[in-house]
């Protein structure tokens, strides 16, 4: 990854001399130059548009999916009962007792007794290093496996009573926020399922 980094940076550090020196430079051929910009610039530039356009997609698709989950859970928006990040969400409905969960599109919702555990869990990525082009490129492989493996393993964890799905990982990368929602599936499924045995 690190070569073909270096490789991207020099061709477009070239067509960016080549391009200028023909419009601005002694060669005086602006045609040529454009043309040099062009075939530099072009599919970093078209690369950038369809990642954008991607990301764009699949974030409206996390937003539909949440605002639905929310929807069919009573659960107003914006109250502080509901998180949403990287496609996952949770959302507590405390009039109806229900924890609602959503991952990849598609969500549940469950009683409060049928919550059996919740854990915040940090993960941080190792880094390698590796001496000369070839061993370079082994480590950026292994950092990006480790960065990968790291956010997977960084979250609000929900252990429910769910043959299919037993364990939902909300993504949170803040730490204020996976404190802040332990908290509150302390407060609304301990405190809350006591007050109402009461």
């Amino acid at each position: 990854m690190a070569l073909a980094i270096l490789i991207g940076i020099g061709w477009l550090a070239l067509t960016t001399v080549v391009g200028i020196g023909g419009i601005f430079g002694s060669l005086h051929m602006p045609l040529f130059g454009l043309g040099a910009l062009v075939v530099g610039w072009g599919p970093l530039i078209l690369a950038a548009r369809i990642s954008h356009k991607r990301k764009a997609k699949r974030e409206g698709a996390w937003a539909w999916a949440h605002a639905e989950m929310l929807e069919a859970g009573c659960v107003a928006p914006g109250q502080g009962m509901d998180h949403s990040g990287e496609g996952t969400g949770i959302a507590i409905n405390p009039q109806n007792r229900m924890v609602l969960l959503l991952a990849g599109g598609v969500y549940k919702s469950y009683d409060y007794e049928d919550v059996r555990e919740w854990e915040a869990r940090e993960e941080r990525p190792g880094f390698a290093a590796g001496v000369g082009a070839r061993n370079a490129l082994a480590a950026d492989a292994v950092n990006t496996r480790n960065a990968k493996r790291a956010a997977e393993n960084t979250g609000l964890f929900v252990g429910v009573r769910d043959r299919q799905t037993p364990l939902w990982r909300v993504a949170m990368k803040d730490k204020m926020a996976r404190a802040r929602w332990m908290e509150i599936l302390r407060q609304e499924l301990n405190e809350g399922s006591a007050a109402a045995r009461n």
